[in-house]
């Protein structure tokens, strides 16, 4: 029988990521270690299987709905798949090498990238732009390192 704290708080997440958009892995994982007592490399690893099949299903839809810039896209996925790749690869041979810090390394690490997108939230709901705003497409150097930075961001912590 599936547990009702689990089935709790990804209802609570879905609903959530529906209203806000703020990703899955800003709460699913910061909920799934301190809720429900889940290792950090635990709740990583469950969060981006999770996030992959929420992601499809979501990017499908927005697909249909025509809300998709398909060259954003083909240019930030060059980018962070070999990233997402990396940052997984990072956490694997971390937990390799020493077990026990790992969880005490993820816990610092999500903890800093959670400040940082919180940070990047508050500049964005501030009005405040890093790039221009005229040009919406930056090219393709500046997408792909942004992907692949986003990226390992992702495959080491599960927040984007």
């Amino acid at each position: 029988m599936p547990d009702p704290l689990l089935l709790t708080l990804g209802l609570l997440v879905g609903i959530l990521v529906g209203l806000t958009g703020v990703g899955g892995g800003a709460l699913l994982t910061p909920l799934l270690i301190l809720v429900a007592g889940v290792r950090p490399v635990i709740a990583v690893g469950t969060d981006l299987a999770f996030a992959a099949i929420t992601k499809c299903v979501g990017g499908w839809q927005h697909l249909q709905q025509g809300t998709v810039g398909r060259r954003l896209v083909g240019n930030l996925a060059l980018g962070s798949a070999p990233g997402a790749l990396l940052g997984a690869q990072l956490v694997s041979r971390l937990a390799a090498t020493d077990g026990s810090g790992t969880d005490a390394v993820l816990t610092h690490v999500l903890g800093l990238v959670l400040l940082l997108a919180a940070g990047a939230s508050l500049l964005r709901a501030l009005g405040v732009t890093l790039g221009n705003p005229t040009k919406p497409d930056p090219g393709f150097v500046a997408t792909a390192s942004l992907g692949f930075v986003i990226g390992v961001l992702v495959g080491f912590t599960s927040i984007g």
